[in-house]
C-alpha cells in the first residue's frame, strides 16, 4: 500500500523539521505528494539523479526552498569527507 508524504505525516501526527528522501528516481512523485509538509520543513535532503534534478529544483523553488550541495559520502569508517557523488548516477542535495 502506498501513502503520500502528507498522509504519513497526518497519520503519525508529525510535522518534521528535517526530511531525507531517497526514492531511486521517484523524487518528483514524492515531492508532489507532500508540498505542504515540505514547505514547513526547515531542511530537505534528497538523493537525486541527473534525470530528475531539474524538475526537483523547479518544485523546490516553487516551495521557496534554495539548493545547497552536500559534498560527502560515507566511507567504511565514520563518514570521511570524500566527494560529491554517492553513486555514479546520484548526488545528495540539501534545500533550505
Amino acid at each position: 500500500m502506498r501513502s503520500t508524504l502528507t498522509e504519513l505525516c497526518n497519520k503519525f501526527k508529525i510535522r518534521p523539521d528535517i526530511i531525507k528522501i531517497d526514492v531511486d528516481g521517484n523524487e518528483v512523485e514524492v515531492l508532489e505528494s507532500g508540498t505542504e509538509i515540505l514547505q514547513e520543513a526547515r531542511f530537505v535532503v534528497i538523493e537525486l539523479r541527473d534525470s530528475t534534478s531539474a524538475k526537483v529544483d523547479r518544485l523546490m523553488r516553487d516551495l521557496g526552498k534554495r539548493r545547497i550541495f552536500i559534498e560527502y559520502t560515507c566511507s567504511k569508517g565514520f563518514g570521511r569527507l570524500l566527494r560529491p557523488r554517492v553513486k555514479p548516477s546520484d548526488f545528495m542535495v540539501m534545500y533550505l
